[in-house]
This record gives structure tokens, C-alpha cells and sequence, in this order.
């Protein structure tokens, strides 16, 4: 027990910005997809233009809003779609591991931006969060996911990979070497950084520099309830792949009745810090009980209730118990 309450105490305490260079050697060498990884859902989402086209990919819900309340509705649209308050960096200092990504391409500026409802910033201004923090801290693995890429052509993939492997040069680990069964030592023995999750099959095939959504299990619950969303987290232990990154979406999604309620709400006060302070109890109760099988965990608005700590803390926790099994 005394070893349990050290361990703890140490995650508690760790410098955010170093966390998993600084976790018990014996860890270094187990595969990624068995340690605890904070992450955040609409990574981007920490800035929408109000003043940008409704996103493309959008459904029913945007399309009720537009219809029912015009000119108003891109405020509505807005206060329910930012998902974070902090940029990139600041995430990353914050414990931030893996990066939640949806893409659409815009014709008229021949940018690819961010998109959630409305359109964010450019992917080359994201990016730049990145390339900061891994010279700053080049034993820091970030995990990328681009998993909703909107009415792209063969033209836009090829752009668009072209564009992520320009801005990490070298830095990129490919799916072709241990592919799931990676580690941190492995990780670092390539001088990487970055794993990138592409939802585009031709692409992945082409270039093992990015990884196939095939390696990765993400379930969306698609509930507002804070009960359901607690019960269904408990449930996904039972659903965990083996072989594959797990993915628990601890988030509330607003379905098209809860903004109808709640017209001059947000996404933030209105569901978020209820369900984060929830989640942290939650995740405190996982811990306690030393479940095993806890490897993303995805929230809204990283920085309330302490949620990147107690991700992390699972790896304390469970230390010993995972490093047995290997």
C-alpha cells in the first residue's frame, strides 16, 4: 500500500510538459497502447471564426440551428462548438498526448483549416504548437488522429500528408516498424516524435509514415447524459481491442434539444464542467480499483478538474502490474 500511495504522490507531482520521459524506466519499454494517455476531444476547437461558412461534414443539429434562428445561428453554432480553451502549446505543457483532428479543405484559399461547425485555424498555424514543444521536449510522443477528413479528393490526401510530413520532418514514426507493440524506447531509438493516425486507406497504404484508423478503437457514446456517459465508460472495459490503441471519449455531445434548452448556453458551462468533474472522479475510482485496460482518454476543456493528472496517475497505479505482464 505504502508503495501504491508513493506512486501516486509522484504522478501527482510530475512536471506536465516531461511526464512521459520522466515515467519508471521499466515503462519506457511496454507498449504505448498499455500506458495512460491524456487527450483531447476537438483538439482544435479553441478557435472557430464566427464569421467563416458553416463547416462541411456537419449534421442535423447545425442544420436545425441555421434554418430556425439565420443570421443568429453561427453565435449559437459558435458557443456550442468550441471545445477547448487552450492553443496547442498550452496543452501540450498541460500533459496533453493525443490530438483529436477533423480537416476540410477550402477551395477559395487553398488552406486546409481545422473545422468544427465553423471553420478554425489554418493546419500550418496548428502545427507550429508542435514543432515548439517536441524541440523543447524531444521525448514527448504525441499521438495524432485525423479521423473526420471532409469531401476530400486524391489531390487534397497528397496535399494534405505532403503538408503534415513537411512540418515534421523526420519526426514521424512509421506504422511499418512494431506497428501497436511500440514503445517509448522504440520510439525514441528512431529520434521520433509523432505518430499520425490518416482516416484514408489509400494513404496509409502508400506512405507507412501514417497509420491506418484500423489500428486504433474510438466509440462515440453520443449521449448529453452524465450518467449514461459514466455507465458506458464503464462498459468499454468490456470492449477493449487487443492489438489496437483504446480510445474512452469521456465527453457529453449536446444532441439538437439540449441547445434548443439552452439557447444562450455553451458547450463549456452548460454540459463540460459537469461531466469533467464527473470524469475526474471517475478516472480517481479506476485508479483506485486498478482496472487495467485505461489507454486514451479524450475531454473537452483539458484544463478544468485536473483531468490530465489523473490520466496520468494511472500509470503509477498500475506500474507494477504492467510491467510484470510484459
Amino acid at each position: 500500500m505504502a508503495e501504491a500511495t508513493q506512486r501516486s504522490d509522484t504522478a501527482m507531482t510530475l512536471d506536465f510538459a516531461n511526464w512521459m520521459a520522466k515515467l519508471p524506466a521499466k515503462m519506457h519499454g511496454i507498449p504505448l497502447r498499455q500506458l495512460s494517455i491524456p487527450g483531447s476531444h476537438d483538439s482544435g476547437g479553441f478557435y472557430l471564426d464566427k464569421n467563416s461558412s458553416i463547416a462541411p461534414g456537419e449534421g442535423k443539429t447545425i442544420k436545425v440551428l441555421a434554418h430556425l434562428f439565420g443570421s443568429c445561428a453561427k453565435n449559437i453554432i459558435h458557443n456550442w462548438s468550441i471545445t477547448q480553451d487552450l492553443p496547442i502549446y498550452d496543452q501540450l505543457k498541460h500533459g496533453i498526448r493525443y490530438f483529436d483532428f477533423r480537416v476540410a479543405y477550402d477551395e477559395s484559399t487553398k488552406k486546409f483549416y481545422f473545422v468544427h461547425g465553423l471553420y478554425g485555424l489554418t493546419y500550418s498555424k496548428i502545427f507550429e504548437g508542435f514543432k515548439q514543444f517536441i524541440k523543447e521536449h524531444p521525448k514527448e510522443v504525441i499521438i495524432l488522429d485525423f479521423n473526420h477528413i471532409y469531401e476530400f479528393k486524391a489531390e487534397q490526401h497528397s496535399a494534405f500528408t505532403k503538408l503534415i510530413e513537411e512540418n515534421f520532418q523526420g519526426k514521424l514514426y512509421s506504422s511499418g516498424t512494431k506497428g501497436t507493440n511500440c514503445s517509448l524506447n522504440d520510439i525514441w531509438g528512431c529520434g521520433s516524435n509523432i505518430i499520425a493516425f490518416y482516416d484514408d486507406d489509400a494513404s496509409t497504404k502508400k506512405n507507412p509514415k501514417f497509420w491506418s484508423r484500423k489500428n486504433i478503437f474510438s466509440p462515440w457514446f453520443n449521449t448529453d447524459s452524465v450518467d449514461t456517459l459514466i455507465e458506458d465508460l464503464n462498459k468499454r472495459f468490456g470492449t477493449i481491442k487487443e492489438g489496437c490503441f483504446n480510445v474512452f471519449q469521456a465527453i457529453l455531445s449536446p444532441q439538437t434539444s439540449t441547445i434548443v434548452k439552452h439557447l444562450g448556453g455553451s458547450l463549456k458551462n452548460t454540459l463540460a464542467k459537469n461531466c469533467d468533474q464527473h470524469v475526474s472522479s471517475w478516472l480517481q475510482n479506476v485508479g483506485k480499483e486498478k482496472k487495467k485496460g485505461v489507454n486514451i482518454v479524450i475531454c473537452d476543456f483539458i484544463d478544468l478538474n485536473e483531468y490530465p493528472s489523473k490520466v496520468i496517475a494511472l500509470n503509477y497505479s498500475n506500474a507494477g502490474d504492467l510491467v510484470s505482464n510484459e
